[in-house]
C-alpha cells in the first residue's frame, strides 16, 4: 500500500451452494495499480492449485474479484486453505 491508512485485505468466507460449504475469497481491486491477482486453494499448505479446475470466479468486475473453491468442505476434508498471489504484469 502507498498509504498506511488504506486497507486492502481480502475477505475470506464460507459460502453455501447446493447444500455444500465452500471457501471463498473476495478482493477489492485497487484502481491505481495494474496487478494480476490469482486466488489459490490447498488442503495441505504445500500443494496449491488455481484456475478453472480448482475454483469458480463468481465476480470479476473493475471493483471486486471473488473466487470460490471447487472443493467442498466435508467431514472427510474438513480443512481448506486459500491464499492470494499478486504479480506485476
Amino acid at each position: 500500500p502507498l498509504n498506511k491508512d488504506e486497507a486492502y485485505f481480502p475477505e475470506v468466507t464460507r459460502v453455501e451452494d447446493n447444500g455444500q460449504t465452500y471457501l471463498s475469497m473476495s478482493i477489492e481491486r485497487n484502481q491505481d495499480h495494474a496487478v494480476a491477482l490469482t486466488v489459490q486453494f490447498s488442503s495441505d499448505l504445500v500443494n496449491w492449485v488455481d484456475g478453472p479446475a480448482a475454483s469458480t470466479v463468481t465476480e470479476n468486475s473493475a471493483i471486486f474479484l471473488t473466487v470460490r473453491d471447487n472443493t467442498p468442505i466435508t467431514p472427510a476434508l474438513p480443512t481448506r486453505f486459500v491464499r492470494l498471489k499478486a504479480t506485476l504484469p
